[in-house]
């Protein structure tokens, strides 16, 4: 567990990397960030150890220690330190959150940024291994490995796709 340090002089320190948003009511973090976008502080003791500004702000403003708990913003906004704007829960906790507004990522398929395939070649790789061609030689027609074939043929990855998926259905979130 970091101890945080409470200090005035860092609660001072603190408040100089914000800025309060009229709008939503959120007080944003102005300093460094994190590669998730959450801000960052070193508020240890010490100044020995970075952590979430948000985290820093519950225990020294909003005076509950979240120890192994997450710390969830209301208004889902991750520079926010507001300690009004914050709750301490679960994991599931802030899945269910997730999921309840409707934040949860839905890029399946060729909507996913990563994917090296759309639906259309998947529908092939099928069409060639129901007439017999091997994994391994549909790995080396797609340029990857007979694993990656395996788990798509077996439905692990690119579920959605069937052997009669119609490619337009792709494209019903255009909609």
């Amino acid at each position: 567990m970091t101890v945080y340090d409470a200090s005035p002089e860092n609660q001072k320190r603190f408040w100089s990397y914000t800025k309060k948003n009229e709008a939503t009511g959120c007080i944003e973090w102005t300093g460094r960030t994190g590669g998730k976008g959450y801000g960052m502080f070193w508020g240890g003791v010490n100044n020995k150890y970075e952590i979430f500004a948000h985290r820093y702000a519950m225990v020294v403003f909003g005076g509950k220690d979240p120890d192994h708990m997450l710390v969830m913003h209301t208004c889902d906004n991750r520079l926010c330190v507001n300690p009004e704007h914050l709750r301490l829960g679960t994991n599931r906790d802030n899945i269910n959150d997730k999921v309840r507004k409707n934040r949860q990522a839905r890029n399946v398929g060729s909507q996913n940024g990563t994917a090296r395939y759309c639906e259309t070649d998947i529908v092939e790789m099928k069409r060639l291994h129901s007439q017999g061609v091997t994994a391994t030689e549909i790995a080396k027609r797609y340029n990857t490995n007979t694993t990656h074939i395996c788990r798509i043929l077996s439905g692990k990855i690119w579920s959605h796709v069937t052997a009669d998926y119609n490619v337009m259905q792709s494209w019903d979130w255009v909609i």
